[in-house]
């Protein structure tokens, strides 16, 4: 529950929400790092379709490219757990450990396990799941179409540093509670996806180059403050504009101005105990590595229109 009370305080746009809550995961579960996403389920077909997801937590650099091959290798290399997992889901709520999933011979022995999770050091993992539509596939109004019989599905998956203990069953029923509070805040969180860009989605490292360009700090002058050549900020000032789908700085200045963003709601929007290293990998809170379906979003955001 020390999550959810993360959320209640927090600052009220829904990406500020769902951070809050991960971050209040983090903390109070111990966690190395957590996801959350926006998934669609295929019967019979693995892995599930990633439309938009969201990573909290701390992580070197070789560290994140491991999590993101993860991503992009779920079909070559599955997670043993997660197949089980995903094998389960009927339709409703559910949530279930690793040792629940699949035994320790068979988890450590894996081929996922040995060139993925030990090297980025995560071990103890924990799968969460609702349904984002539970309308009946034979119901001719539900939103998602009953000859493809797919699920949609928010997810959540919790993980801990190698050698940290292994969930507990106090742990699992705690979150499996704090579940069915969660659909609100993740609607808003999905509905305020499809509406564009937000500057909460932007990795830390890029979330502080604009902050120093909102402060009216020069490319020259953000390099000086954050240690980095000239380049790699010329480099992250493009993915910048890239990402919130302006052209220029002015424009993108503009357009923080008109959405009341500052510098101090960039660098620091959620509040930690725990924050990431400075050092820590520019991906440590972001999306990154994880690609969105535009399309399906689009479809998704129609079906959350439409409860």
């Amino acid at each position: 529950m020390h999550a959810l009370f993360r959320c209640i305080g927090a600052p009220r746009t829904p990406s500020e929400q769902v951070k809050a809550l991960l971050d209040g995961l983090r903390e109070s579960l111990s966690l190395r790092m957590v996801f959350a996403g926006l998934m669609r389920l295929t019967p019979g077909v693995y892995p599930p379709e990633v439309i938009h997801a969201i990573q909290v937590g701390e992580t070197l650099p070789h560290e994140q490219r491991l999590i993101e091959r993860y991503f992009a290798d779920l079909s070559a290399q599955p997670d043993p757990a997660h197949v089980v997992a995903v094998a389960r889901m009927s339709g409703g709520a559910m949530t279930l450990r690793r040792q629940e999933l699949v035994g320790d011979a068979e988890w450590y022995e894996s081929e996922h396990v040995k060139r993925l999770r030990e090297p980025s050091n995560v071990d103890a993992c924990m799968y969460a799941c609702f349904p984002l539509d539970a309308a009946a596939p034979s119901d001719p109004q539900s939103p998602v179409e009953a000859s493809t019989e797919t699920l949609v599905y928010v997810g959540f998956s919790m993980h801990r540093a190698w050698g940290e203990p292994q969930f507990t069953e106090a742990e699992r029923d705690a979150f499996a509670r704090l579940l069915s509070r969660l659909e609100p805040m993740m609607r808003a969180w999905i509905s305020q996806r499809a509406h564009g860009p937000s500057v909460l989605d932007l990795p830390a490292r890029l979330r502080g180059v604009l902050a120093c360009l909102i402060e009216g700090d020069s490319e020259k002058q953000v390099a000086t403050r954050l240690e980095l050549s000239p380049h790699t900020i010329h480099q992250y000032v493009k993915l910048i504009h890239t990402r919130m789908q302006v052209r220029s700085r002015g424009e993108l200045l503009s357009w923080c101005a008109q959405h009341g963003v500052t510098a101090e709601s960039v660098r620091a929007p959620v509040q930690s105990k725990n924050p990431l290293p400075r050092r820590s990998n520019p991906h440590g809170t972001s999306t990154g590595g994880i690609k969105v379906n535009t399309e399906a979003q689009a479809l998704i955001f129609e079906q959350v229109r439409a409860r």
